[in-house]
């Protein structure tokens, strides 16, 4: 007898499981409960800002690279190396000081623009500007931070030989970016020295919001130019011309240059709108 009602009771289980799924109302419970026993699904999303481990024997080697670095800074201008700009020496920034906080970064003492910038930058990917520089000259690119990365490049570019080589190049794709972006019209015999002397003189030409939306526009380019960043978010390698449509249309809602330089989940939402194939797939 109890056998008998176990096999109605689960019979009309069943018919119900059955009914509703016809109906939808148990796709998402479903999902759900798929989600949850799957820890690939159910991994949350990086929080931004939290400290990212390093492993000691890394970290004692940028600490090495850090010491040697500002050393060489610390040293009188005659007899350092010109790869350090001006602003290098400006006194620190509250929006880097904020930055170092939210990173758990130690702040040590007698800190700079400079120094607080190379600390920063040693926990981001290489530059998409210096990338290029190291890779024509046959530099390894691998595990290179952005603090390295431009620190190597402006050593390069030290070198008259190096700096002639690398001015005769073709312009860069951000500074053929730079002409399109702005409607400019860019010769065919333009090199990369010409071009960036010919960018200089056309910012001082440009207003001010203008160059704003310009670089907003550039830094989420170098952001999705980063691989953990875009597996953060779950989208593919996307298109330049895709990345500009989407600030773009943005711009034309009338969304202000902070906010899409600040709010890349935005802009990755219009390039998903855009190009729904840009997502991951599971």
């Amino acid at each position: 007898m109890e056998v008998v009602l176990l096999l109605v009771i689960l019979a009309a289980i069943g018919f119900y499981l059955i009914t509703q799924r016809k109906k939808g109302s148990v796709k998402e419970p479903l999902k759900q409960m798929k989600t949850m026993g799957s820890p690939e699904l159910a991994q949350p999303k990086p929080v931004s800002g939290a400290r990212i481990a390093v492993p000691p024997a890394r970290r004692e080697a940028e600490d090495d690279w850090l010491a040697a670095r500002w050393a060489m800074a610390q040293k009188p201008a005659s007899e350092r190396p010109d790869i350090f700009p001006d602003w290098y020496f400006d006194p620190v920034t509250e929006r880097q000081l904020e930055r170092l906080e939210q990173d758990s970064i130690p702040i040590p003492a007698g800190i700079n623009k400079g120094k607080a910038s190379d600390l920063i930058g040693l926990r981001q990917p290489i530059s998409y500007k210096d990338e290029p520089v190291l890779k024509l000259f046959k530099r390894s690119t691998r595990g290179v931070s952005e603090s390295q990365g431009r620190h190597i490049a402006a050593l390069l570019l030290s070198d008259p030989a190096n700096k002639a080589a690398w001015d005769a190049k073709p312009p860069e794709t951000m500074q053929r970016e730079f002409f399109r972006w702005f409607n400019i019209s860019m010769p065919k015999t333009l090199t990369m020295d010409q071009a960036t002397a010919r960018i200089e003189e056309e910012k001082k030409r440009l207003g001010e919001e203008e160059l704003d939306y310009w670089y907003s526009f550039e830094s989420v380019v170098n952001d999705l130019d980063d691989p953990e960043i875009r597996q953060d978010y779950e989208v593919k390698k996307a298109p330049l011309s895709v990345i500009r449509e989407a600030v773009v249309a943005l711009k034309n809602e009338g969304v202000s240059s902070d906010d899409i330089g600040s709010d890349l989940d935005r802009v990755v939402e219009r390039m998903t709108d855009l190009r729904p194939d840009l997502m991951r797939t599971l």
